[in-house]
């Protein structure tokens, strides 16, 4: 009685566990495209026929808007425009700074360190090659073990320095704060040293397998020591964990020792350890129960389908695979749509599937839900819109969007509502410029498409003006900015008009021109008159706008900031300039130092920072003893 009492409860508690994994959402409005192989988190809201994206990360109440922004882990919300900035390399948490400049982190990701409010990765220090002598030759010297250059992630770091302090499990920190790996199958703590050995391998007490080393561990002449008098030695069997040159001692799991002792044999699939024979087995897989010495396979179970992943050992089953119900000790399937039942009766369906008297029933097609009771869709697959039946009006289907409609009138698939930059013509939504050639606006007059206005004002060259008489949009003439059917109107920047046509300016540089006189000079350049003719000169070194000698700047190129009248190509990394030009916020991972943004992590920047720069002489320190070691 108590025994059948304990696997009631053991299977009450199994129902409970997989009624909490498997969570179902419903109506939802959310977009999870690929980008670059990367999900990008989309919004959207319900429009009642279908969902209108947002802006990515936002809330709306219209198309490509933003109501609220929230952006995701390594993110972080730039409120004026409403968008996502990604944070630094390495960086969890981040805030902002002057406009869009990352100013700090608060959190950094695995495998990083904050340090000055930045977060540093754990790795190597970076030393130029061309700067260090080939300390790892081992020279004249044919039977040393080749010394090892791969280098691993630092565990952790010194947060004065920024220095690694601790490596990972078989690498061993270095002259040069680096992580380099141990021999191959070795654990050691300094190079010339092995602590122990890996599983899988045995302790040498040479060198080299085959060949004893008289000077092994002595100083090389590149001022370094080898590997320590011994190796540790790959077992022969690749199944022992355990070995010495002549014979295995232990196994892997999955693996037992063979008579002979002499070799790892695997263990029957259905084993997970087994000892003295395959089919000794001492544990199992899922699926199986022990009983003496051999594994089971539990009630409902066949080599091809698992029905039941844990079961008591008479094969009384306690635990059934996903789509699956446990009763009285076996597993059964549950019936079409339905994701989770008890005995015969479905508890949840699938996507599609609506619940009906304990069983799942398909919803209407090309439904994403549907009613609970009646079938009819509540929300359609993508490309489709929930919309009266044009036969019965009472009646909603999913009618397949074929026109671009941001809404539709009926299944007839005739669109109401069209999305922004597009216009409704004869029930589709289309795009002026689609229609006809340089159209930016049109409207539909229940015959054409009728065209209102036209591309023009583009310094780019490609204007038109509005033919009305052909409903349509002409190309103007070279050098046109706006023009008529019969002449240009006014002309772009270095040309200048006459009779009805933009002749191109004579002067280099003009921006603004008579027949034969330059008025006003392109951004960078001043009017001077030279022999009574006005000709652009070249403003100085940075200058968008110069006085009439060309001696002092008044405003400056992009890039630039104006400092006692003159331009100056300012701090670089510089993110905030105050009203004098001097730099005021540098970008992230500089920092001001005597009015310059110097890099806060750099082995010769002297300087470990986050919004402010605080010296670091461990740096120049270890610069200074390099410098000397390698001359």
């Amino acid at each position: 009685m108590k025994f059948i009492i304990l696997l009631f409860i053991l299977v009450l508690i199994q129902v409970s566990n997989q009624t909490q994994q498997f969570t179902r959402f419903k109506n939802q409005c959310n977009f999870i495209p690929y980008q670059n192989n990367i999900i990008v988190q989309i919004w959207g809201y319900w429009n009642q026929q279908q969902c209108i994206q947002c802006q990515p990360w936002c809330t709306c109440t219209e198309y490509m808007g933003c109501t609220q922004i929230s952006c995701p882990i390594g993110h972080v919300a730039y409120q004026k425009t409403k968008i996502c900035i990604p944070c630094p390399k390495g960086c969890k948490e981040c805030k902002l700074g002057y406009e869009m400049n990352i100013k700090s982190c608060q959190e950094c990701e695995d495998g990083y360190q904050l340090i000055g409010k930045m977060c540093v990765e754990l790795t190597v220090f970076q030393i130029r090659t061309s700067q260090l002598k080939e300390v790892y030759m081992v020279y004249n010297n044919p039977y040393s073990q080749p010394l090892n250059n791969k280098f691993a992630i630092c565990q952790e770091l010194d947060s004065s320095t920024s220095l690694c302090s601790k490596c990972p499990d078989n690498y061993f920190l270095n002259e040069f704060n680096q992580c380099e790996q141990c021999p191959t199958g070795c654990i050691c703590s300094q190079r010339g040293t092995c602590l122990y050995c890996m599983d899988g391998y045995f302790y040498s007490p040479v060198a080299n397998e085959n060949t004893a080393i008289l000077n092994a561990g002595q100083r090389l002449q590149s001022g370094f020591y080898q590997y320590g008098s011994g190796s540790c030695v790959k077992c022969k069997d690749p199944n022992a964990t355990q070995c010495t040159p002549s014979f295995s001692s232990s196994c892997a799991q999955g693996y037992y020792m063979n008579n002979a002792q002499t070799q790892c044999e695997p263990c029957n699939v259905e084993c997970i350890a087994c000892k003295t024979s395959s089919d000794n087995c001492s544990s199992c897989q899922n699926g199986y129960y022990l009983q003496n010495s051999s594994c089971i396979l539990c009630n409902s179970n066949t080599l091809l389908e698992m029905k039941c992943l844990n079961c008591y050992q008479s094969g009384y089953c306690l635990q059934c695979a996903t789509n699956m119900y446990l009763s009285k000790g076996q597993c059964f399937t549950c019936s079409e749509g339905c994701v989770q039942c008890t005995n015969t009766t479905c508890t949840m369906c699938d996507n599609g599937y609506y619940l009906k008297s304990g069983s799942c029933q398909i919803c209407a097609q090309n439904s994403q839900y549907c009613n609970d009771e009646t079938g009819t869709p509540t929300q359609c697959i993508q490309g489709y819109l929930l919309v009266p039946d044009i036969n019965n009006t009472n009646n909603l289907i999913c009618s397949q969007n074929i026109n671009n409609c941001m809404m539709m009138i009926n299944s007839d698939q005739l669109c109401s509502q069209c999305y922004p930059n597009y216009v409704l013509f004869q029930g589709t939504c289309v795009q002026c410029q689609q229609k006809i050639l340089g159209c930016t606006a049109c409207v539909d007059n229940n015959i054409n498409l009728v065209c209102s206005s036209c591309s023009s004002n583009n310094q780019n060259g490609n204007n038109y003006y509005l033919d009305i008489n052909n409903n349509g949009c002409t190309l103007c003439n070279q050098g046109c900015l706006t023009c008529s059917a019969t002449a240009c109107n006014s002309c772009l920047n270095g040309y200048y008009l006459q009779n009805g046509q933009c002749v191109e300016c004579q002067q280099q540089a003009c921006k603004t021109c008579t027949s034969q006189t330059c008025q006003v000079c392109q951004p960078g350049y001043y009017l001077k008159s030279i022999d009574s003719q006005n000709n652009c000169m070249l403003c100085p070194y940075g200058c968008s706008n110069c006085n009439p000698n060309g001696q002092q700047c008044s405003e400056c190129l992009p890039g630039f900031i104006l400092r006692n009248n003159g331009c100056t190509i300012g701090t670089i990394f510089c993110a905030e300039y105050n009203d004098s030009g001097i730099c005021k916020t540098c970008m992230y991972g500089f920092a001001l130092r005597n009015n310059i943004c110097v890099s806060c992590i750099d082995f010769t920047s002297g300087y470990v920072c986050g919004e402010n720069a605080e010296p670091c002489n461990s740096f120049i320190l270890i610069a200074i003893l390099l410098i000397q070691f390698l001359n």
